[in-house]
Order: C-alpha cells, then sequence, then structure tokens
C-alpha cells in the first residue's frame, strides 16, 4: 500500500518546525520525542480531585508517570534559575517538569494550534480551559501577564504556567493543558501504529505478488519460446520441400527454353542477312536519287537566273511604255494646241506609236511564256522529287515544251497576227537551247535507269540489312524497358515488405490480405505489360512479313549464298552448344559448392542455438536467485533499523544523536544502491534477452530473404527465356500455354502466403517482446513503489522505535 499524499504532508508539517521547507535532525529527534511522549498511559485526574488537592497529589503523581515513561526525553530548555536551586523536593519537581515541557513552538497547546506557528488567541485558550472544566481563565491569563483579546505566544504561556505549576500556588490550569496535551499526542501516535501496521501488511503482500508475476512471466517466456521455436522448424521444412521443387521445375524449363532459343537464334540469323542484303540495295537507291536531285537542283539555279535576266529587261520595257504614254499626253496636247501641222507628220507619229505598242505586246508575251515554263519546271521538280521513277519515258517535259517553238508557231496570249523578223530570231534561240537541254536530261536519265536496273540487287541487300538492324534495336529496346520495369515492382515489393514489418502495432490477418492483394496488383500489371509486349511483337512481325513478301522474288537470286552463309552459322552453332555444355557443367559444380555451404551454415547455426539456450537457462537460474534478493534486502534493513533504534534509546547525549545520524544515512544509502544494482542488472538481463531474440529473428528474416532473391533471379531468367520462346512460336501454342496453368506460378505463390506467414510470426514475437518490455516496466514501478515503501516504514519505526523492533 502507498501513502497517501496528505499524510506525508501532515508528518512532514509537524516535524518542521521552523516552517523552512527542511527537517533537521533536531526537529527529527523532537518529534520522535512527541509521539513517543503521545503513547503514555497517564490516567487523566477528575477535575474536582485535581481542584480538592492540587499541592499534595499532583507532584507525586507526575513524578511517578514521568519516571515510568519519560526518562529518555531531553530536558526542558525554558526551566528558571531558581528552580535549579532548590531542595530534595525541588529536585522531584524538577524530574517531574523537565520531560513534561515540550520543545516546539506551540508548547502544550497544539491541539488549539494545528500549524504549529505558536500562536494563537487568548479567547481559544480561554475557551480550551472552560472546555476541561476551568473557569476564569481570562483572569489568569491576566494574572501571568497576558492581553486576552490579543494573539497570546503559547511558548511564553507555557513557561509561566510551568513557573506557577513549581510555585505551587495556582497548577490547576497548567496540570488540565498537560492532561489535554498528552491525551492529543496519544491518539496521534495510535493512527501512527496502525499505518505503520498497514504498511507492514501492504509490504508482505507487494512481495508476494512480485514473487508470483515474475514465476508466470518465466513460465509464459518458456511456453512462447518452445511453440515458437516448433512453428519455425516446421515452416522451414515446407520452405526447404518448396524450394526444391521450384529448382526442378526451373532446371527442366531451362533445358527447354535453350532448345528453343537455339532454333530462334537461327531464324533470326536468316532473316537479318536478307534485311542486310535488302539495305545494301536500298542505300544504292538512295545514292542514285540524291545525283539526280543535285542535277535537277543545278538546272533550277540556271533558270532562276534567266529568270531574273528576263524580268530585268520586263522592267526596262516597262519603263518605255510609260515614256510612251507620257508622249501620246503630249501628242494629244500638240494636236489640240497645234492644228497647223501637216497630215503627214501626224501619221508618221502615229504609225511609231502603233509600232512601239506591238512591241509592248510581244514583249509582255514572251514575259508570260518565261514564266509559265518556269513554273512548270517547279512543279515537275515537286514531282520527281517525291516519285523517282516517273522519269522513264520517251522524251522529257523540255523537248514537248519546244516542240510548238520548233515549228515556229510560239505560243501567244493576246492574239497578235504576227511578229517582227528580230522577234523570230530569238524564239529560234531560245528554242535551240530548250532542246539541247532537254537531249542532256534524256541521255542523264537513262543512265540512271541503267544504273538503277544494274545496282537493284545491291540496295535490297543494303535496306534489309537496315531492317533487321532496326528489328534488332527494338527487340533490345522493348527488353531493357521490361527489365527495368520488373526491377521496379520488385524494389516496390520489398519497400512494402518493411514497411509491413515495420508497423508491429497494424493487425497481422488485414495485413496479409492487403499485401496479398497489392500483390495481384502488380502481377496484372505485369500481365498488361507483357501484353503490350505481344502486341509490339506482333506488329513488328507483320511488317516484317510484309517486307518479306516484297523481297521473295530477289531472294530466289541468293539462295546459293545463304547456303554458304548456314554452313558457317552451323560451325558456329556448335561451337556455342560446347560453350553452353561446359557452363552447365561449371554450373552444377557451382551448385554443390553452395550446398555443402548451406549444410555448414545450418550445423554453425544448430550449435549456436543450443548456446544461446545455454545462456538462457543460466540466466534464468540467475534471474531466480536475484529475485530472492529484494525479501533478504527488506529482512536485513528492519533488523538494522531496531538494533539502530535500541541502540538509540540506550545510549543518549549529542554523541548518540550523531551516530544515530550516521548511521542511518549509510543504511539509507546502501538499501538505495542495493535496489539501484538489482534494478540494473534486471534491465541489462532483459536487453541481453530481447537483444538474443532480435538477432535470431533477423538471421531468419535473412535466410528468407536470400532464398526469395535467389527464386527471383531464376523466375527473371525465366521470363526472358519464355518471353523470346512466345515471341516466335505460333499463335495456337501461345494459346494453350496460357490456358494452362504453370506451375512455377503455383510455387511462387505459395512462396508469397509462406513469406506472409513468416511475417505474422515475426509480428507475434515482436508482440511478445513488447508484453515483455511492459513487464519489465511494471517491475520498475513495483520496486519504485517497494523503495517508497521502505522509506515510509522506516519513518513510521523512527517515529515508534520500541514498536517498530518488536
Amino acid at each position: 500500500m502507498e501513502m497517501n499524499d496528505e499524510t506525508i504532508c501532515q508528518l512532514f508539517d509537524t516535524l518542521d518546525c521552523d516552517h523552512d521547507g527542511k527537517i533537521s535532525f533536531e526537529e527529527f529527534v523532537q518529534g520522535m520525542c512527541q509521539h513517543s511522549g503521545s503513547a503514555l498511559s497517564v490516567a487523566p485526574l477528575p477535575l474536582a480531585q485535581e481542584m480538592a488537592s492540587v499541592e499534595g497529589l499532583v507532584p507525586q503523581r507526575v513524578s511517578a508517570s514521568n519516571h515510568r515513561q519519560f526518562g529518555h526525553c531531553e530536558p526542558f530548555h525554558n526551566l528558571p534559575s531558581s528552580f535549579k536551586e532548590t531542595s530534595a523536593a525541588g529536585k522531584v519537581e524538577q524530574a517531574v517538569t523537565a520531560p513534561v515541557g515540550p520543545s516546539w513552538e506551540s508548547g502544550i497547546f497544539s491541539s488549539i494550534d494545528p500549524d504549529n506557528t505558536g500562536y494563537a488567541d487568548g479567547q481559544c485558550v480561554i475557551s480550551l480551559w472552560e472546555s476541561l472544566g476551568l473557569s476564569g481563565g481570562c483572569t489568569m491569563l491576566k494574572e501571568l501577564g497576558f492581553n486576552p483579546n490579543v494573539k497570546v505566544n503559547l511558548l511564553d504561556l507555557t513557561s509561566q504556567l510551568e513557573e506557577e505549576f513549581m510555585s505551587r500556588g495556582n497548577a490547576v490550569f497548567a496540570l488540565a493543558s498537560y492532561q489535554h496535551e498528552l491525551q492529543h499526542l496519544r491518539t496521534n501516535f495510535e493512527q501512527a501504529r496502525e499505518e505503520r501496521d498497514r504498511l507492514r501488511l501492504s509490504l508482505s503482500e507487494a512481495n508476494a505478488r512480485a514473487t508470483l508475476l515474475a514465476q508466470e512471466v518465466d513460465e509464459h517466456h518458456a511456453k512462447l519460446e518452445k511453440a515458437s521455436e516448433s512453428k519455425l522448424v516446421n515452416m522451414e521444412k515446407k520452405h526447404q520441400e518448396q524450394l526444391r521443387e521450384a529448382f526442378e521445375e526451373l532446371q527442366r524449363e531451362r533445358e527447354v527454353s535453350s532448345s528453343q532459343l537455339n532454333k530462334l537464334r537461327q531464324q533470326g540469323q536468316q532473316e537479318a542477312a536478307a534485311l542486310r542484303n535488302e539495305e545494301g540495295k536500298l542505300r544504292l537507291q538512295l545514292d542514285a536519287l540524291q545525283k539526280e536531285n543535285q542535277r535537277l537542283e543545278s538546272e533550277l539555279q540556271d533558270l532562276s537566273e534567266k529568270y531574273q535576266e528576263l524580268r530585268l529587261l520586263g522592267e526596262s520595257q516597262q519603263k518605255e511604255l510609260e515614256s510612251v504614254v507620257h508622249l501620246n499626253k503630249r501628242i494629244a496636247d500638240l494636236e489640240s494646241g497645234q492644228a497647223i501641222l501637216k497630215d503627214e507628220q501626224c501619221q508618221k507619229i502615229i504609225s511609231e506609236l502603233e509600232a512601239s505598242r506591238k512591241q509592248n505586246k510581244e514583249i509582255q508575251d514572251n514575259n508570260d511564256e518565261l514564266s509559265l515554263e518556269l513554273e512548270t519546271l517547279r512543279q515537275q521538280l515537286a514531282t520527281s522529287g517525291r516519285h523517282g521513277k516517273r522519269h522513264r519515258r520517251s522524251g522529257s517535259w523540255l523537248a514537248e515544251y519546244s516542240r510548238p517553238a520548233a515549228q515556229g508557231g510560239g505560243v501567244k496570249r493576246r492574239g497578235s497576227d504576227g511578229s517582227s523578223s528580230e522577234e523570230s530570231d530569238d524564239d529560234a534561240r531560245v528554242a535551240e537551247k530548250i532542246r539541247k537541254r532537254g537531249a542532256i536530261m534524256l541521255s542523264s536519265l537513262e543512265g540512271t535507269a541503267f544504273l538503277e536496273n544494274v545496282s537493284l540487287n545491291d540496295s535490297q541487300r543494303e535496306a534489309l540489312e537496315r531492317i533487321s538492324a532496326a528489328y534488332e534495336r527494338t527487340l533490345r529496346e522493348v527488353e531493357d524497358s521490361y527489365r527495368i520495369k520488373v526491377a521496379q515492382l520488385e524494389s516496390q515489393l520489398h519497400t512494402q515488405l518493411s514497411s509491413q514489418l515495420s508497423q508491429p502495432e497494424v493487425d497481422s490477418m488485414d495485413a496479409a490480405q492487403s499485401f496479398i492483394t497489392k500483390l495481384q496488383d502488380e502481377l496484372d500489371l505485369k500481365n498488361v505489360l507483357i501484353e503490350r509486349l505481344r502486341g509490339d511483337v506482333t506488329t513488328l512481325q507483320s511488317h516484317l512479313t510484309e517486307q518479306r513478301e516484297q523481297l521473295e522474288a530477289q531472294l530466289k537470286i541468293k539462295d546459293e549464298e545463304i547456303a554458304t552463309t548456314n554452313k558457317c552459322f552451323g560451325q558456329e552453332i556448335e561451337k556455342m552448344k560446347e560453350e553452353s555444355d561446359v557452363k552447365q557443367c561449371v554450373g552444377c559444380r557451382q551448385k554443390d559448392g553452395e550446398k555443402e555451404i548451406s549444410q555448414q551454415k545450418v550445423r554453425s547455426e544448430f550449435e549456436r542455438e543450443l548456446h544461446m539456450n545455454l545462456e538462457k537457462h543460466l540466466t534464468m537460474a540467475g534471474h531466480e536467485q536475484r529475485a530472492r534478493k529484494p525479501d533478504a534486502l527488506a529482512s536485513e534493513l528492519t533488523q538494522d533499523i531496531c538494533t539502530l533504534f535500541w541502540s538509540v534509546s540506550r545510549g543518549g547525549g549529542d554523541a548518540s544523536a550523531a551516530t544515530f545520524r550516521e548511521r542511518l544515512a549509510g543504511m539509507v544509502a546502501k538499501a538505495l544502491a542495493t535496489i539501484e544494482t538489482h534494478l540494473e542488472s534486471l534491465h541489462l538481463q532483459e536487453q541481453e534477452r530481447l537483444k538474443l531474440s532480435l538477432q535470431e529473428e533477423q538471421g531468419r528474416r535473412l535466410k528468407q530473404e536470400h532464398t526469395i532473391e535467389n527464386l527471383e533471379a531464376e523466375l527473371q531468367q525465366k521470363q526472358g527465356l519464355s518471353r523470346l520462346n512466345e515471341e516466335r512460336s505460333s499463335h495456337f501454342q501461345a494459346a494453350q500455354e496460357a490456358d494452362r496453368p504453370r506451375r512455377t506460378d503455383v510455387l511462387l505463390r505459395d512462396l508469397y502466403v509462406e513469406n506472409a506467414r513468416l511475417l505474422r510470426s515475426l509480428q507475434v514475437s515482436e508482440e511478445e517482446r513488447r508484453s515483455a518490455e511492459q513487464h519489465i516496466t511494471r517491475l520498475h514501478y513495483k520496486c519504485k513503489v517497494l523503495s517508497q515503501l521502505l522509506a515510509d516504514v522506516t519513518r513510521a519505526a523512527m517515529n515508534d522505535p520500541r514498536t517498530a523492533c518488536a
């Protein structure tokens, strides 16, 4: 049981006489004397007898009680000097009054001054005397020199009453006050003794409960450890069997996939050779088209230069036309202003004007024809860039366009009837230039057509090579993207596992279900990615089939070359088979070495577990021995306190007080040091046990993660091989394999389920560890309570040494 805060505060207030917030040794001894004095069994005298025989009976009774019960207390300090020089009767009175005098501020009036201030109202003192059956309290206070209407110093009042008591003149008030004070102290002593008995009972009950709790905790931990060990052994056996089956299945699928991979390599190499040939041919065609384009660009540049010249000529003629218009205006002015001119001059001017108009029309017609020629040239250059084979015809667009010019007609826009001899000469020159350029273009086109017929096979070869390289590049990119996605999903899986392990407060069943749903979502994502990759592969295959149909006619010529290349590839494939056989032998040896290493690891782990179990048993035995220490410590402490109080009660003076202080401080320090060492040892033992359990769990988790990583690596290899098989296999076989459930997927699902079970077991072990920590905190709290109880017991024993020793 714990003491209430109120009782502790009351004890502190009673012991703290000077109210400075501290309890000195003198105050402590004074409180002991007070409580020991409260236990005195002095029968109260009737007030009638006290009033009748004050002078004769009171000193004898008080001296007898003093001799019997108050012999161990200190003498009172405020005795008068006259009392020390009296006769033998005065000595008896000194022995009587010395121990009765109180040693705190309230004197013998502590009942009306519970706060121990040393002052009280005069009316309170008068009412106290009246309750005891004494009248005339006001006159008594006045006789003693106190004002009844003001607060009275209780210590001075007790000293005045003692003087009156020693003078035997008016001892009734002093005797009644002492009797009431004795009754008050007796009641306080009885309450303290009952509290001490309660504390002893609570201490014994707490010790018994602590021992029972320790035994129950140890038994519970032993049962939990046995159950967890048996579960883990069974789970490891199942896990090893599943791993063995998975490894066998992977080996079979690896052999099948290696054979299919060799076939696919042969087909791919053949197709790559065909694509290389096509690529070479296409490159030759591209070179020829580039040359033709350069030639056309040069012709276009020449025509543009000629167009610039004609444009300048047209601008000069336009200026002349403007000057002619100006002349017409002047002529009109002259005709209107000069009617005197002759008819001949007017006719000449009119004829010149008509000739200039005709010349202007012809120049405009030529300009329009040249612009039409330039537009047609641009259009045909654009069409020749789009379609490279439309130039294979007899003649060219220049020759066709120049035929009417050769016949001598010329194209007229405005329907002029004839032209001058100078204009016909210019048209003939232009037609000759156009015929020459047409002949050059025909010869160049015929040469390019011949070159195209000669280099067709080489260009097809180059085109095939380019297409094969693009196909290989796309396949690599698809494989790399798939690997990156698989790695990302695996990293997400590991992070989810670690986050679930780091959150033990979540319910195990809900966490497992959520984890399974997440894994299913990830599998669905993987399936979607695989379907997308299959779609990409099908598109590539369709593209390749179209190209293959286009190039079948050309590949017939290269059958002999392919046969020779096939021989070379057959030799290389044999070499690759030999290398694969060597690698398989090396892999078998590595597996045997890994099996031996795993067996050695299992043996070492089994030995380590045995050693850890022995250490646990030893620590449990030491824990039981140390659990008994608090009881022995409590018994030793009680014995030491009893002996100390006996020695103090028998001894006396300042020397006994100093020795009592030193021995008590040493005992308290010793008890606290032993309690702290015991708590530290318990805490260290529990920490070591938890560390060992955590290390075991971490080792098991590392084993499981290692096996899971190996399986995932094998599954990745298997998926890469199966992906290549599915890309080249027919649609019917792919449908059958999709309908048939694979055993490896079932094993993977079982492994995920097993992993969830292991996570549950880890969560259970963490909950057990948490419960053990809670038990440790409870034990710490109980040890603190026990230490408080010991302090309270020592305090109560110091208040009553005789009963504590009993």
